[in-house]
């Protein structure tokens, strides 16, 4: 196996739990990384699915972040104080700025469930010192750039390497 950047990345690392070969996408299917796995059965990684950790059941209605009008979100006391940077504005980022919402696509607005998930992980993240986490692509959750979870991730300074297994799978 070629050597990757998450071959380098010191445990503990946050891992998407579907990257691990748990059945937790919204379709109720995984996106197996084998080397992720391998990560999390030796120890090194934590996998965690902040959908199912937000209250959200799998399979699911898939979901998209939407752009809204509304006040920003407030932070628990203990992430808040976790923090080292600001959230972004963009994508997962604007939800906490209160500019987005998440919805699935029969237009039921899920975003406190999103927003729990990602407490759970940011928690999970502080309490164990993870300063990488290895988050799937595509995802309104875990993707590095419109993810709810990885925009709180990137604010506590944990750096995001991000898996497109979906990709990978088409070649």
């Amino acid at each position: 196996m070629r050597e990757t950047a998450i071959d380098n990345l010191h445990p503990p690392v946050i891992v998407s739990a579907c990257l691990a070969g748990v059945c937790c996408r919204y379709d109720g299917r995984d996106a197996l990384s084998s080397q992720v796995k391998e990560r999390v059965e030796a120890g090194e990684c934590i996998s965690l699915c902040p959908e199912e950790l937000g209250g959200l059941g799998t399979p699911r209605p898939r979901a998209r972040i939407e752009a809204f009008e509304g006040s920003s979100v407030s932070l628990p006391q203990d992430i808040q104080a976790a923090l080292c940077q600001p959230i972004g504005v963009e994508g997962g980022g604007a939800v906490f700025q209160g500019k987005a919402r998440v919805r699935t696509e029969e237009g039921v607005d899920v975003t406190d469930a999103f927003l729990s998930g990602a407490f759970e992980v940011a928690r999970e993240a502080v309490r164990c010192g993870a300063r990488s986490a290895i988050l799937k692509t595509r995802s309104p959750s875990c993707d590095s750039e419109i993810g709810v979870t990885a925009a709180l991730l990137q604010g506590l300074g944990i750096q995001i390497f991000p898996v497109d297994r979906d990709r990978e799978e088409r070649g």
